[in-house]
């Protein structure tokens, strides 16, 4: 796929809704991915959803709760986390979200220890609260980020350009005539 962007310290977001029928679907895909980073020595967590975001999450959450393969690459093998095209849906994305602990959203370490100490654990609870209450305690950055993380608002990513940039610059000297 062409739509790669990098996410820091350790992660890729791939765009691989175009890529689906190409390479017979989301089975064929991880798998390609999989053993193509293991035969250049790299481990990877594949998480995969209809949201960069959701992906990214599901893919964090299992570099702590993985199954190990034997090549050494890990893979999400819980129940409804591999979803395709047509799961587009954000009651989809939710549900696919549920169990995952809050630990694992890219938030403030003081937002995720302020919802344990309200006895949130997991996303689906966290779902649960009203967005407007969550907006006056933690602020509308988290609020915009979860109605991302679920799909209800766009989230625009920046790609890497495969195109090589140029740029020469010589200087003289003299003046040149």
């Amino acid at each position: 796929t062409p739509a790669v962007s990098i996410k820091t310290p350790h992660s890729l977001v791939l765009d691989i809704r175009g890529c689906l029928k190409l390479f017979g679907g989301i089975t064929n895909i991880k798998s390609k991915i999989s053993t193509g980073l293991f035969k250049l020595g790299y481990t990877a967590c594949i998480g995969v959803n209809t949201t960069p975001l959701a992906a990214l999450f599901m893919a964090e959450s299992v570099m702590a709760e993985s199954v190990i393969a034997e090549s050494g690459i890990t893979e999400n093998v819980r129940s409804g986390h591999g979803f395709t095209k047509e799961n587009e849906d954000s009651s989809d994305i939710i549900k696919s979200l549920q169990t995952i602990p809050i630990s694992y959203l890219r938030t403030d370490k003081k937002v995720i220890e302020s919802l344990r100490q309200m006895g949130i654990q997991d996303v689906g609870a966290l779902l649960k609260l009203p967005l407007d209450g969550l907006n006056r305690r933690f602020g509308i950055f988290f609020t915009d980020y979860l109605l991302r993380l679920i799909g209800e608002k766009p989230d625009p990513q920046k790609f890497i350009s495969e195109i090589p940039r140029f740029f020469s610059d010589i200087t003289f000297l003299s003046d040149v005539t």
